[in-house]
C-alpha cells in the first residue's frame, strides 16, 4: 500500500496514526512517495475490510 492511498483511505496521518495506535511522529517518517512499512499495511487493510464489512450490515 502507498502512503498516498492510505492518506486517501484514512484522511489523515493523524488517524493512521490512531487507528494503528502508533505516534503520529512514526507515520510522519513515511516517504509520502513511498510505501507502508509491510506490517503496517496489512494492518490498515485490515481496519478497512472491517469497516466495509460494517457498511453492508448497516
Amino acid at each position: 500500500m502507498k502512503v498516498k492511498d492510505a492518506l486517501r483511505a484514512f484522511g489523515s496521518k493523524a488517524e493512521i496514526a490512531r487507528v494503528l495506535g502508533i505516534s503520529r511522529a512514526a507515520v510522519a517518517q513515511w516517504p509520502m512517495d513511498g510505501s507502508v512499512p509491510l506490517l503496517r499495511a496489512y494492518q490498515l487493510q485490515d481496519v478497512l475490510c472491517k469497516r466495509s464489512k460494517r457498511k453492508r450490515v448497516a
